[in-house]
């Protein structure tokens, strides 16, 4: 029972860390120091695209099923999906290394990127040949 004046404390039973002394999370790394180390070990680095490929693969799979179930099938060889869901990470993965890199807020940096790649995309090309 918390004591009179006091908030009660929220913390999960058996947490003895404060938010305060958790370590800050840049996309899926901890720390840059932590990106860094990813990025310059091979057998972590192999293991880390490793993961986020099987992730960008289930993004592929559930970006079709939901076109799918909204009655806007892909045909299976198209390559929209993937280049939609590689586009995402790219964004992801550029802001996330910035983050890093200069300490720049990774929402802020999330924003940009995303915005850049929606004017690319929106940006009107000329004729194919």
């Amino acid at each position: 029972m918390p004591r009179a004046g006091r908030a009660p404390d929220r913390r999960r039973s058996g947490s003895r860390r404060s938010s305060r002394s958790r370590p800050r999370t840049v996309g899926s790394c901890t720390t840059p120091g932590t990106e860094r180390i990813v990025q310059t070990n091979g057998a972590l680095r192999a293991s880390y695209l490793q993961r986020l490929d099987a992730i960008q693969g289930a993004l592929v799979d559930a970006a079709r099923d939901r076109a799918r179930a909204a009655g806007h099938a892909w045909d299976d060889a198209d390559p929209a999906p993937a280049a939609a869901v590689g586009a995402a990470f790219a964004c992801m993965r550029t802001a996330n290394e910035l983050a890093a890199s200069t300490g720049r807020d990774l929402s802020e940096l999330l924003d940009e990127t995303f915005g850049r790649l929606a004017a690319i995309v929106s940006a009107p090309t000329g004729p194919r040949t």
